[in-house]
């Protein structure tokens, strides 16, 4: 019986067509009952079972013996199938008949499997086993179970509506009960309530306005055929050819394609030579065969008037769609349509001939341009064939306005775009093997020991996933996939990744190259296994991946992965990892972990920690020493496994432990294509080649294509995302973007792009602009976008009344803005680009202008900086759009983190490498207003010099600290002078520009904030010295005042240099390539940050807080004074008078605040944005923020009349010497 099913060749050594032949199975058959079961055991869940009588059998192998012989009956256990109506009982078991099922069908093409197929389709509905019914009273109530009508059986209702019948009365697949669980994998239909299993997609949801829209294209409205149709919110039916008044029908799409889109023909006119008059229509008659020219109102009336139903061709076009050889022609009375190679054929094909009667033994000739020895018949069924190929049934701009106008007398380079590589074939050598052990070693080889005097022994090689003396074991194992993105794709990185523990101990690890260019978008399979078998279950195992640049071994960052079941033999993880383009995570300093020899780092992917040692170390906290002589001298050596040093090789070397080289052979690379060696014991892995910008191809042989856009009188964009379609007749638009980063002052934008391209769109500042639209694809193009490029909005060209309308209604009048608007190149909607072509035609592409290009990673951009990519595996760019004062390329560093600075003010406004006469005008006022700053405040601090150092000054330490204000006022002049210029000169390139920035920014900057900090914390100190004295009366001691003063001076720069320290720690330089400057800026931290601003307000609040409730002090208690010694006067009048004798100590400390405060406004509420709208009041408020320094002598010495009075007299002396001076000139002269 087994040979019957045809499932195996040979039974016993004997082959099974033997049997047939001889037939020796009818001996067999002999010795079965009438009624017997075959295979003994269940076919199918246990209790399904097959029948066959035994006289039946032989009857049907009489017939016919080589096909499966079909069970007579499929029995079953009643109980578990309680919905099953039997037909036939023999013993203990319920039956079926065969002829119940349809077992003959073919599925597979295997009649057994097919059997298979069909019972278990049939006994779905059965319940499993016993196990489950004799439980099924506690199953009732669980409310992810479904119970099934008039059955006993229960299902979970994740299978319903999944197009498998699990109910015998099918009620699992009403789509009433298909959101009976909120499911996330079910397809939920808009408008609908039906939700799919996770088999479909939303595509097999009924049409509604939105998706009905996604799935047609433009083309197919108002084209003579519906096939599609749409009932709005009212009920109301709409097809695509209803309501086409406003729609041209002699368009690009229905010109000339042998179909009367327009009722009187008008698209079919000068498409060939004039048959017949025009409203009429060139046909054969199917009586006759003679011409006959065909009324305009017989055509497309659902009447066959001409041969081959060539007036109504709709029902052929609508089920034989276009193709290179249109079926057009239909038989008489049938739906059946013909090509024309299947005419004159001599086979009638036609029920009743009409395909073979009218050819007189003529065969059909219907070809491209062949119309010699055609008769009239063959000529008019051919133009329209002919007309039919040549019809465009894809997007086109063949009547499009071409955009840029391209010199023609310029001689262009002809395009050579990369050709598909054709396949290699390879010559595969087959020898006659032997199978006699086909599964001896299971998944390994087979190895032949042969030793002397003895007979060969088999033993087993097995894969290392495998063990055992046949592998007939598996290991446990993390097998992982990976995807890789890279910003850069000319970088070359060393990928390890590594099994370890929770003592850092290494299991297993992989180490593979990783070529941004070339290995873009594959997915990398690696497994791990573990370092015993079975593993420790008490480890705490996970997955660390470490990546290095190639070129200089530089360390990239590591990532973590966990693995989710270790109870598990084998799990398999996969994961999506970004490299960043430089070395992310810096050294955290207040790490918990003791790295002895190594650094402290935080995951890229994760917020855990770990120690990643330096080369030779190893251990959790790098404290064990590795023994790395095996590893070469250029390597660097990052652990150990199995007593064998982990080596990572440098660019030219490969191996173990990089002793062997790999060389690039000469001009392996072209068009200075970078070669980088590979490690060559891999097959056909000689070499890569790394292409510049300019080119591609495996050897960098093709240049690419180079797009130049100008942006003009339009702002400039933080990025431009470009779009480039690719127009064919054979496909839909093909479409390619890219992503380009843009500086402050750049108005011309590159692309190099390496696919030919047609049409391109240019997305700036939410705005869409028609930027090149090209019949033929050139090399390089330069054109330009301005705002009549600007592909408008449908929202603005669209009155309220269409914009109210459906969108499948909507869409038929898109036609209008381009014959009313002749000046509108372009118009958008939701789903479609708009072009307006030469006859004033909308010619719309489905454009998703809303396409995601959010980056999968959330990690790459830092500081809620937003990641933007132009590809979502192989990205040619992938920027970071910056919140406000954030840096870099991935947002890592702030440019307040020492407050206000010049730098950002100022710093967009120089120009690179312009002279200062010709830099702009803030620039020039901003150097004019420096120098006179420079002169007043040295002038200013010189005379309050002189007059606190005179000894009636210095008294008290109020003199003491109004000189040392004095000379940090000087100071501060100097340095923000010297801040100023090394800011221009920053600008300019010459051979000690690196240490002019480098001074700016780590020493100028961090000093001229310090001494500004200082001089608002002496100003304090002399309120509070002055109020000191007040309160200590008679008593006051100013010798001891004095001495105070010293050290109080020295503890205020020793706080002030201590509390600016952590700020300095995070400064850093950074590098605009992009925009070829360089920021002083802060590696941001929220904690640095916080710190900041409370910095910012402590130097400032506290120490005027200081002044003002000093000063207040002052004139009360002075005023109480003299009220108690003198209280015939009111205390008011007292008050008054004290306040105007001490006005100066209002004054001083009220001119500073109302200086100073501008700079703290503004430190909090610039934007950094590349060009502020109150650029000048932030420049204004910057400068006047140091008057206090400059006007030191007209802020404390004016209002006070002591300190006037010791400035008249220096005055004095200075007129006495002055005439001195005179005096001694004229004497000397007489004499």
């Amino acid at each position: 019986m087994i040979c019957l099913t045809q499932l195996i060749k040979q039974i016993h050594g004997i082959l099974c067509e033997t049997l047939f032949i001889n037939n020796l199975i009818y001996e067999f058959i002999k010795k079965c009952d009438s009624i017997f079961q075959f295979p003994i055991n269940p076919v199918y869940m246990s209790h399904i079972r097959f029948l066959y009588e035994n006289i039946s059998l032989k009857l049907k192998l009489k017939l016919n013996s080589n096909i499966l012989i079909i069970p007579d009956y499929i029995c079953y256990d009643e109980k578990l199938c309680d919905c099953i109506n039997s037909t036939y009982y023999y013993k203990n078991l319920t039956c079926l008949h065969s002829s119940t099922l349809d077992l003959i069908s073919s599925i597979s093409g295997h009649i057994w499997i097919d059997m298979i197929l069909i019972i278990e389709s049939y006994f779905r509905s059965c319940l499993n086993s016993y196990t489950f019914l004799n439980d099924i009273n506690k199953y009732k109530n669980v409310t992810l179970l479904y119970k099934c009508y008039n059955s006993s059986k229960i299902i979970s209702k994740h299978r319903i509506f999944d197009e498998n019948i699990d109910c015998c009365m099918i009620d699992d697949e009403n789509p009433k009960l298909s959101c009976l669980i909120n499911d996330k994998h079910r397809i939920k239909c808009i408008d609908n309530d039906e939700c799919f299993s996770s088999l479909h997609t939303i595509d097999d949801c009924p049409f509604n306005e939105n998706e009905i829209e996604k799935k047609i294209s433009f083309q197919m409205f108002c084209n003579g055929l519906e096939e599609f149709y749409y009932i709005d919110s009212n009920g109301k039916n709409f097809t695509d050819e209803s309501e086409c008044d406003y729609w041209p029908c002699n368009n690009i799409y229905t010109r000339c394609d042998s179909f009367w889109t327009c009722h009187n023909g008008k698209d079919e006119e000068n498409c060939y030579d004039k048959i017949c008059q025009s409203n009429s229509y060139p046909c054969i008659s199917p009586y006759n065969y003679t011409l006959i020219c065909l009324s305009s109102n017989k055509v497309n009336d659902g009447i066959d008037d001409c041969l081959g139903g060539m007036d109504e061709l709709k029902l052929c076009r609508h089920i034989y769609p276009s193709n290179k050889d249109p079926k057009r022609f239909r038989c008489q009375n049938n739906s059946l349509c013909l090509s024309s190679f299947e005419l004159c054929n001599n086979i009638k094909t036609c029920p009743f001939g009409d395909d073979e009667n009218f050819c007189n033994n003529h065969k059909f000739i219907c070809q491209y341009n062949s119309n010699i020895n055609r008769t009239f018949i063959q000529d008019i069924i051919c133009h329209s064939i002919d007309n039919e190929k040549n019809r465009i049934n894809h997007f086109s701009i063949n009547t499009s306005p071409i955009y840029p106008q391209l010199d023609k007398n310029i001689n262009k380079e002809i395009i050579q775009w990369k050709q598909k590589q054709d396949n290699i074939q390879k010559n595969i050598y087959s020898k006659n093997k032997s199978y006699i052990w086909p599964w001896y070693c299971n998944r390994g080889l087979i190895l032949r020991i042969r030793f002397q005097n003895k007979l060969n022994q088999r033993i087993c090689m097995c894969p290392p996933s495998y063990y055992g003396n046949l592998c007939q074991y598996q290991n446990e194992r993390v097998s992982i996939t990976l995807g890789l993105i890279r910003a850069d794709r000319r970088d070359v990185y060393v990928i390890i990744i590594m099994l370890i523990d929770q003592n850092q101990y290494i299991n297993s690890y992989n180490q593979f190259e990783y070529i941004a260019s070339q290995n873009c978008g594959i997915k990398l399979n690696r497994y791990l296994l573990y370092s015993t078998r079975p593993k420790n279950i008490s480890n705490n195992y996970t997955i660390r991946i470490d990546a290095f640049e190639k070129y200089s071994l530089t360390y990239r960052g590591s990532w973590h992965l966990s693995i989710p079941f270790l109870f598990l033999p084998v799990n398999r993880i996969s994961a999506l990892l970004y490299i960043p383009s430089y070395r992310q995570i810096p050294i955290i300093s207040n790490c918990f972990k003791k790295c002895i020899n190594g650094e402290c780092i935080k995951y890229l992917n994760k917020e855990y920690i770990f120690c990643r040692c330096f080369s030779g170390w190893s251990g959790i906290q790098c404290d064990i020493k590795i023994n790395c002589q095996s590893c070469s001298s250029d390597s660097i050596c990052i652990g150990y496994i199995n007593n064998q040093s982990i080596c990572i090789c440098p660019l030219t070397k490969f191996g173990r432990r990089c002793f062997l080289k790999s060389l690039c052979p000469k001009n392996a690379c072209l068009n200075n294509g970078q070669c980088i060696p590979t490690d060559i014991t891999i097959y056909n892995n000689h070499y890569y080649c790394i292409c510049s910008d300019n080119y591609y191809g495996s050897k960098c042989e093709y240049r690419k294509a180079k797009l130049d856009i100008y942006l003009e009188n339009v702002n400039i964009p933080y990025f431009v995302l470009a779009f480039f379609f690719t127009i064919s007749n054979e496909s839909e638009p093909i479409l390619t973007i890219m992503l380009q980063k843009l500086t402050l002052f750049q108005r011309l934008v590159t692309f190099r792009i390496s696919i030919p391209y047609n049409i391109v769109i240019i997305k700036s500042n939410r705005k869409y602009y028609l930027a090149v639209i090209q019949l033929i694809s050139n090399i390089d193009i330069s054109t330009s976008i301005n705002p009549s490029r600007e592909c408008i909005s449908i929202d603005i060209l669209f009155n309220s009344t269409l914009m109210k309308m459906s969108r499948f209604q909507r869409i038929k009048y898109y036609h209008i803005p381009c014959q009313i608007y002749h000046k509108l190149n372009c118009f958008i909607d939701e789903y479609y680009l708009c072009l307006c072509t030469k006859d004033h035609h909308a010619n719309c592409i489905e454009f998703n202008y809303n396409k995601n290009l959010q980056c999968s990673s959330k990690h790459y951009c830092a500081n809620n900086g937003q990641c933007l990519q132009d590809h979502p595996t192989c990205p040619s760019a992938i920027i970071c759009v910056c919140t406000d004062c954030f840096f870099g390329n991935q947002c890592q560093y702030y440019a307040k983190g020492l407050g206000l600075t010049l730098d950002e003010i100022l710093g967009y406004e120089i120009k690179h490498n312009i002279i200062l006469s010709k830099q702009s005008f803030s620039v020039k006022l901003s150097a004019f207003i420096t120098m006179i700053m420079l002169l007043v405040g040295i002038i200013n601090g010189i005379i309050s010099i002189f007059i606190f150092k005179r000894k009636t000054c210095q008294e008290v330490g109020c003199g003491i600290y109004l000189l040392s204000s004095s000379i940090t006022s000087i100071i501060i002049v100097i340095l923000f002078s010297l801040k100023f210029w090394f800011l221009i000169y920053s600008y300019r390139d010459f051979i000690g520009k690196r240490i002019i920035i480098f001074s700016n920014c780590m020493i100028i900057e961090p000093l001229l904030k310090l001494l500004l900090y200082i001089d608002n914390w002496l100003n304090g100190c002399i309120a509070c010295e002055r109020a000191f004295s007040l309160f200590k009366g008679i008593y006051f001691d100013k010798i001891k005042s004095r001495k105070m003063a010293k050290w109080i001076i020295i503890f205020v720069i020793i706080i002030n240099i201590i509390l600016i320290i952590p700020q300095i720690i995070y400064l850093h330089l950074f590098d605009d390539i992009k925009e070829e400057r360089t920021w002083c800026v802060v590696l941001y931290s929220s904690l640095l940050n916080t710190y900041t601003s409370f910095i910012i307000f402590f130097h400032f609040f506290l120490p005027f807080l200081i002044n003002l409730f000093s000063a207040i002090f002052i004139i009360i208690g002075t005023a109480r004074q003299r009220y108690l010694m003198k209280n015939e006067y009111r205390f008011r009048n007292h008050f008054k008078n004290k306040l105007k004798q001490h006005k100066h100590l209002l004054i001083s400390p009220m001119i500073i605040v109302i200086l100073s405060l501008p700079r703290l406004i503004i430190s909090f509420t610039l934007n950094c944005n590349k060009s502020s709208e109150h650029f000048w009041l932030y420049l204004s408020g910057y400068f006047i923020s140091f008057m206090p320094s400059v006007f030191i002598c007209f802020v404390f010495v004016l209002p006070s009349a002591t300190y006037k009075k010791e400035f008249r007299q220096i005055l004095s002396c200075i007129q006495q010497r002055f005439y001195l001076i005179k005096t001694n000139k004229f004497r000397n002269k007489l004499s």
